[in-house]
């Protein structure tokens, strides 16, 4: 699955963030690591300027982290946070790099468990999604974090949500699941515990966790193999989860390794993925206060795929999103 500046996903991760470009700051796209066309993980760095439509090779100082996909990327200001992934031999990794856009220096941040609660961190991860909030469960006092959902460990799916102070490099004790509302029968409370990586993640008005697709077992996806459809949203404020039912006639087909987005004020956008038969080249609009879906089609000039990456890059002098992979 794909990843990018928010979550989720595999052959590679973007961060959209602020350069400095002379004394204006101005939006760039920030590209690291992903599997090349030989399906050999990278290591490099490349932003690309949305006002010059233009990638750039970034030089970089300090050790960057080794080559890897399927990790993920998190925005900070002028820091960049990768988080885990897999490499050629399928080995995950738990490390954590953080890249000062302002000098171009790449350093190694170690990070740890709550204490008393080793379960709090999770090891070597891949394909998971790592999503940055400014406030978790009602705190912010030591916020940002980073949210973490998913994965796999190299042997099985994972259903665990984590939560990274990027003040601290701390992981949070993790919460007690609140007792599920009134639902109908069968209506699920929420996905933990259930296997899930190479799925989809958003965060809208930095407040609710949106989560969709993926599959649950870490292997090659083949046609008739079990993918996701489902869509989940986690209040970071009161920590209940909530399944997303189909409201209308368009519901997205299930899919691995796609790309969400969120455009102000109310829309998230799905792109690309596979199903184990065929990737996907539909634009598909989820609006958050209806919670209906819209088919926008087709996207001319994108080829079906997946495994990409994505980001929105505001104020271009309008909202650009770029997809990669």
């Amino acid at each position: 699955g794909g990843s990018c500046l928010t979550s989720s996903v595999s052959s590679s991760s973007s961060a959209a963030r602020s350069a400095s470009g002379g004394e204006t700051p101005r939006p760039v796209l920030l590209l690291f690591g992903g599997s090349t066309r030989n399906y050999c993980p990278s290591n490099l760095t490349d932003i690309f300027d949305p006002r010059r439509r233009t990638w750039t090779a970034l030089t970089t100082l300090g050790t960057p982290p080794s080559p890897r996909s399927e990790h993920t990327a998190c925005a900070v200001g002028s820091l960049v946070f990768i988080f885990g992934g897999s490499d050629l031999q399928g080995r995950r990794f738990d490390d954590l790099h953080e890249l000062d856009m302002r000098s171009g220096q790449w350093t190694k941040r170690a990070h740890a468990p709550a204490p008393g609660h080793p379960e709090s961190c999770p090891g070597p991860i891949a394909a998971h999604t790592a999503n940055v909030v400014p406030a978790i469960w009602g705190n912010s006092a030591q916020g940002p974090y980073m949210v973490v959902f998913g994965g796999s460990d190299g042997d099985h799916g994972l259903g665990t949500l984590w939560v990274l102070s990027l003040r601290n490099l701390q992981w949070l004790p993790p919460r007690p699941v609140p007792p599920p509302r009134p639902s109908s029968p069968g209506l699920r409370a929420d996905p933990l515990g259930i296997p899930r990586l190479c799925h989809s993640s958003v965060v809208v008005r930095e407040r609710f966790l949106y989560i969709f697709g993926g599959v649950p077992e870490d292997r090659m996806t083949q046609p008739g193999d079990v993918v996701y459809g489902d869509l989940w949203r986690y209040d970071l404020h009161t920590g209940i989860w909530k399944e997303i039912l189909p409201v209308g006639p368009v519901w997205p087909r299930a899919r691995e390794s796609a790309v969400m987005l969120y455009v102000a004020p109310c829309w998230v956008l799905l792109f690309g993925g596979f199903d184990g038969d065929q990737p996907f080249s539909d634009l598909m609009m989820f609006d958050v206060d209806t919670e209906v879906w819209r088919d926008l089609g087709e996207v001319p000039g994108l080829s079906p795929r997946a495994g990409l990456c994505g980001t929105v890059v505001p104020g271009v002098p309008y909202p650009l999103v770029v997809a990669h992979g």
